[in-house]
């Protein structure tokens, strides 16, 4: 009993209405801003079908070294199609270009890999 007359007589200090709604603006906004640095951050990284396109057409570029297969190609995969074209390197006779093309089914550019290949002679 004699410790609840000792805490009757402290006071408690309370915040007023105005420090709460000041605190809560400071917390939305800070909250706001992180979440549009997260979404920001989602949406500029690499997604899967991105990631698998790049492994796929690293593969596709490896063997048609590989096979010295230098013909133009479209090649449908899961989810994504590939581009293959093989043109002859402007200037030199025993080189070409490979270009590697994937895009999604909405025909937006997944990928693209480009590499000069030395044939033979």
């Amino acid at each position: 009993m004699a410790r609840l007359k000792n805490a009757l007589k402290h006071k408690i200090q309370a915040s007023s209405l105005l420090e709460v709604m000041v605190a809560l603006v400071v917390m939305f906004t800070v909250f706001a801003i992180s979440m549009g640095l997260y979404v920001n951050v989602i949406s500029s990284s690499a997604s899967l079908q991105q990631t698998t396109a790049i492994a796929r057409l690293e593969t596709i570029l490896k063997q048609t070294k590989a096979k010295q297969e230098y013909i133009d190609a479209h090649i449908q995969e899961e989810g994504f199609n590939i581009d293959k074209s093989v043109k002859a390197y402007p200037g030199y006779e025993n080189l070409i270009v490979i270009s590697l093309k994937a895009t999604n089914l909405e025909n937006k550019v997944l990928a693209e890999i480009k590499a000069i290949q030395i044939i033979g002679k």
